[in-house]
């Protein structure tokens, strides 16, 4: 696993910062943005449980994975996507126009990403070039 780059790191946890003073001024909405992958089966063979008392689940073994996107706010505002799909740059583009359409649209909002291949994905890069140009 490759370690980050410390320097980075700070730079981006600055630039975080500022963006949530942003926020609380009312410049701006600030929206952090993941996904996340549900699977039938576990990876782990095994879970805690108290001495005598056995934890178990019904496993699913035929049924498919559970993918979420999701974007939320400091201020618990939340939007979803889920899809049995594979997660691809398609996705997170039609979960970002189905994001887009339900926010106000007057209301200058900001979306905090990781640093996922998807996106940096030149199809990714030049959607949200093309999302700015349409404000």
């Amino acid at each position: 696993m490759a370690r980050r780059d410390e320097t980075d790191f700070r730079h981006t946890q600055g630039l975080i910062n500022v963006l949530k003073e942003w926020e609380d001024s009312g410049e701006c909405n600030l929206y952090f943005f993941d996904e996340a992958g549900f699977y039938p089966s576990s990876s782990l063979p095994y879970a805690w449980s108290p001495i005598s008392k056995p934890w178990g689940i019904t496993a699913y073994s035929h049924s498919k994975s559970l993918n979420v996107l999701g974007v939320l706010s400091r201020k618990v505002d939340f939007f979803h996507r889920m899809t049995t799909e594979a997660v691809t740059t398609d996705i997170v583009i039609e979960a970002f126009d189905q994001f887009a359409a339900q926010k106000d649209s007057d209301a200058f909002a900001i979306v905090v990403l990781d640093n996922t291949r998807i996106h940096r994905s030149s199809a990714f890069i030049w959607y949200i070039c093309r999302l700015i140009h349409r404000s």
